[in-house]
């Protein structure tokens, strides 16, 4: 429950006493006023009085929307009062008029998505015909309704400010009060904090409807389930504290965005955007290494039109977008030398000579260094040499450790492309009643690329080249249907339905270009082929990601996510009260598969080939630590974990084996490869009532309460999580693990449970 008077805590009995006494208030005072604004709408309310400050009730009061013509019309009550509402965000034209009083005009009026207006209309005495024209200036559009503080950002604005992905949510950290944090959410948003929320604590409305991307959170929380492209989006307006009690999701931003509309004339755009690497210069370390400069270029292109279907009654609007980015990045990696290739490893002494020490012959081990390195004699493992030899020769000497391990350098395209397409439609039913809906689509086909990484891998075409093998497409869709009206000329309402989802995915691409590093000499076994994962000191880069070609198993993860929701929103006027009530109903489905939460793949067998916790290099297979200055034949004292983890992994030495094991809700094993999945529901209700109380022209108070809760989760097969305690094996529940730290913190004393 929340009280939306800014004080965020209370004890129990305080908030019941709040609760009876707002409720005793609505109720004694048995009216309400119209609704202030919500996520899409807005409202404008006023008074209207004669030149000697005396109400006038029975004024008719006229609301024009400028670009679509659509009127809505009321009288002042007995109070003098009069409230629109919702108000959809545009330029309006409000007009007075009264038997035996000039009308008043207002013209010019720019409303603005979540907020509320107060006109106060002063009507002189003369004849009905005749026009007084007020000029909308400082303080008539002041924000009297509620105490939200938030900007607006507006269509136009949007549009002139420079944004590298041409996205509306690329402006949100421009906000007071907002924090920009390092984070990408992908299709082109990225993540922020809010007056201190943490960073999956804003929400997102489209035209009233939640499309706050419910997977990621944390380092991404600026993300939506669907762009939302600066050419599609009227305006945004983003609430950062003093938020009224129709926003009650959650306690960081509250980011409400306003899709274009079609009016009586038609307006569109088209646009193309180019960037292109003819004046880029090829970077030092590519010149060097004799690589030539990637190519790059970068078209965005698309349209939006909006215009009349029928005058004044009938309105479409449609923007496409796309873009096509063939992207491509520098890519660095450790490879061995061609002597730690042959099982040689290099060593510097403390007389500053390199000596090399051939596992399988040298004898310079032992602290008197006469011993065998590898007592095997074995020395360079064949599985090891053999993944080695599928990896190119160095041609960075600059990177590495210059002595076991060089560089190498390359260039990759991971292509980028994007489509989005949404369409709108507006039609008046009646002159008190509306009917909106819209449909968008994206799609997000990218390649995952970066500088190094799992990703990565050799063209087995051409091996002086790296192709990246991660697929990483990304879907979005949302339809929506809005009927907006009134009842009586006091009551209205607002209902919406919304479908959203989000689906993404990560996975494996081009097998024909990928050599198949499971198909090493020595690593099959029974249950499937054992994926060498080499790392250890200079070496943790040299790693072979389990690709196996015959069965497509790979590293790969997605998530399908969907959103119903249901929506009602009522407003009721009576004398100077204004009351907002509504409720949201969200029924959320969340399917997540995944096989990557170890090193490597989960859906096959890995092997950790370094110096682990489980591996104890015993110093007899050491040369001799160096204890003199200028000694010969030993190994310095910061030297001794590198010789480990390279003596490791050119020998073959596993520390441990890594797989996927998977169980069923009844607890029976399934087969390896089987990934780990989640296929659940729950629903979220959310319900508000708030009332504003215009106690004088120039005091307004407002009152409101919101309450909301979410029913757990439900999988689909049953299956649940628990937390086990390990140190016992029991479940760990809040008596058991919260309450008494919750004590001891309540003494100022750090729980101990061995006390």
């Amino acid at each position: 429950m929340k009280l939306s008077t800014g004080l965020t805590r209370f004890p129990n009995s305080a908030r019941r006493i709040m609760f009876f006494l707002c409720a005793a208030l609505l109720i004694l005072n048995a009216q309400a006023i119209a609704r202030a604004q919500t996520s899409s709408t807005s409202t404008v309310s006023g008074r209207i009085i004669d030149s000697n400050g005396e109400g006038l009730a029975g004024a008719e009061v006229e609301l024009r929307n400028v670009a679509t013509g659509l009127v809505q019309k009321q009288q002042s009550n007995s109070l003098a009062h009069y409230v629109f509402s919702p108000v959809l965000p545009g330029e309006y034209a409000l007009v007075v008029r009264m038997q035996g009083f000039r009308q008043a005009s207002f013209s010019d009026l720019k409303i603005e998505v979540a907020k509320s207006y107060s006109f106060d209309a002063r009507l002189e005495v003369g004849d009905v015909s005749e026009t007084v024209n007020v000029v909308a200036g400082a303080g008539l559009d002041l924000q009297k309704m509620d105490a939200t503080i938030g900007s607006v950002v507006p269509g136009m604005s949007l549009l002139a400010l420079p944004s590298l992905e041409r996205s509306a949510v690329e402006f949100l950290t421009l906000q007071p009060g907002t924090i920009p944090e390092a984070g990408d959410g992908d299709m082109g948003n990225r993540g922020g904090a809010v007056t201190g929320a943490r960073t999956d604590q804003s929400t997102f409305t489209l035209d009233g409807i939640d499309i706050t991307e419910n997977s990621t959170g944390g380092g991404a929380g600026f993300r939506t389930m669907i762009p939302v492209p600066v050419e599609s989006v009227e305006e945004f307006r983003v609430g950062v504290t003093n938020l009224n009690a129709s926003f009650a999701r959650s306690s960081g931003g509250q980011v409400s965005l306003v899709g274009r509309r079609g009016s009586n004339e038609f307006h569109g755009a088209a646009y193309w955007y180019h960037q292109n690497d003819n004046l880029n210069a090829n970077s030092w370390t590519n010149n060097r290494s004799g690589i030539p400069e990637a190519e790059s270029k970068d078209n965005r292109y698309g349209f939006r039109l909006g215009g009349p279907l029928s005058h004044n009654r009938a309105f479409f609007f449609v923007n496409y977008e796309g873009r096509n980015f063939p992207r491509a990045f520098d890519v660095t990696r450790i490879v061995p030398t061609d002597s730690l290739r042959r099982g040689i490893i290099r060593m510097r002494d403390n007389a500053g000579r390199i000596v090399s020490y051939d596992l399988a012959t040298a004898a310079l081990c032992s602290p008197t260094g006469n011993r065998q390195c590898d007592p095997r004699r074995l020395g360079l493992s064949p599985s090891v040499s053999a993944l080695w030899s599928l990896l190119p020769q160095g041609n960075d000497p600059a990177s590495g450790d210059g002595l076991n391990t060089t560089g190498w350098r390359s260039t990759a395209v991971a292509p980028l492309e994007n489509d989005y397409v949404v369409s709108r439609f507006d039609y008046s039913l009646t002159p008190v009643w509306s009917f909106n809906a819209s449909a968008t689509y994206a799609r997000r086909l990218s390649t995952l690329g970066g500088a190094s990484g799992l990703r990565q891998q050799l063209d087995i075409r051409d091996s002086s080249r790296a192709v990246f093998t991660g697929d990483a497409p990304l879907r979005g869709q949302n339809l929506t249907f809005g009927l907006n009206g009134s009842l009586t000329p006091a009551f209205n309402s607002s209902f919406k339905f919304g479908w959203t989802r989000d689906r993404q995915a990560s996975d494996n691409i081009n097998p024909s270009r990928v050599a198949n590093l499971l198909a090493i000499p020595g690593t099959d076994t029974g249950a499937g082929r054992v994926a060498l994962n080499i790392g250890g000191g200079n070496l943790d880069q040299l790693v072979s990601e389990p690709i196996d070609i015959d069965s497509q198993r790979a590293r790969s993860q997605s998530n399908d996510n969907e959103s119903f929701q249901f929506i009602y929103d009522g407003a009721w006027t009576k004398g100077s009260h204004s009351m907002q009530f509504g409720s949201n109903a969200r029924h959320i489905i969340t399917r997540h598969v995944r096989n990557d939460k170890v090193a490597g793949s989960l859906a096959s067998l890995v092997a950790d080939v370094f110096r682990g916790s489980n591996i104890l290099i015993p110093n007899t297979s050491r040369p001799p630590t160096c204890s003199t200055p200028n000694q010969a034949n030993c190994l310095r004292a910061n030297d001794v974990a590198q010789w480990d983890a390279l003596f490791a992994a050119t020998t073959g030495m596993v520390d441990t084996i890594s797989v996927l094991t998977v169980r069923d809700a009844d607890l029976n094993p399934l087969p390896f490869g089987t990934p780990l999945s989640a296929d659940t529901t729950h629903n979220a209700y959310d319900f508000y009532l708030q009332d504003t109380w215009q106690a004088r022209p120039t005091l307004a108070l407002t009152l409101g309460l919101s309450y909301g809760w979410q029913r757990p989760p439900h999988d689909k097969s049953g299956r649940q999580t628990r937390m086990i305690n390990v140190a016992n094996g029991e479940p760990l529940t809040y008596a058991n693990y919260i309450e008494p730290r919750r004590e001891a913190a309540l003494r100022g004393e750090i729980y101990n449970p061995r006390i």
